[in-house]
């Protein structure tokens, strides 16, 4: 996929804001817990904007929601809902769905995995595996267990891993752009 030089100015400009305003944001984080999931719940949007889903999923279709599913114990309260039921992820309303097991994960377009997912998290990502499904954790070293995007605590900041899988992935494609503010793991062999 070939971008013209505007196109790659916009964007990078576009995701220098967003990294300015997320560093500014997040130099010191507080021992708030929402302080931190404020900050990783506007990056689930951001996420979603420098990936293009494929053709077969219904990511085009305004009329349904952009679905974010929740697995596991999270610290998220009410944060997700409050940002999310005025504003938008790729031109559509945000659904944000709790999920209590594998068995009922939907049809979303973003998994967000907490970290008590760890024990069964291989079954979470064998039901995600070949859907076009951006899974995205909290915790170190998930990132190299095959989930998509890792977000994780590490000197006050949050940092962002992006697993190589996505790179590969048949189903999801990543903008360059996110892979130059992200470190690129390899999934660990078993």
């Amino acid at each position: 996929m070939k971008f013209s030089k505007r196109e790659v100015r916009m964007k990078s400009k576009i995701l220098l804001a967003c990294f300015l305003l997320f560093s500014l944001c997040g130099v010191t984080l507080t021992e708030d817990v929402a302080g931190p999931y404020l900050l990783k719940s506007i990056w689930l949007e951001k996420f979603a904007r420098f990936v293009t889903w494929s053709e077969g999923s219904d990511i085009k279709d305004k009329s349904k929601p952009f679905i974010i599913g929740i697995i596991g114990k999270h610290p998220f309260g009410q944060i997700l809902n409050n940002i999310y039921k005025q504003n938008k992820i790729k031109d559509k309303k945000v659904e944000i769905k709790y999920i209590s097991d594998v068995d009922k994960i939907p049809d979303c377009h973003l998994l967000y995995i907490s970290a008590s997912c760890k024990s069964y998290l291989a079954d979470v990502l064998a039901v995600t595996k070949d859907k076009p499904v951006l899974t995205v954790g909290d915790t170190e070293g998930f990132a190299e267990k095959g989930v998509l995007i890792n977000m994780y605590i590490d000197e006050n900041k949050i940092r962002i891993q992006i697993s190589a899988a996505i790179i590969r992935h048949r189903s999801l494609q990543i903008d360059p752009l996110l892979l130059e503010i992200a470190a690129v793991v390899k999934k660990k062999s078993k």
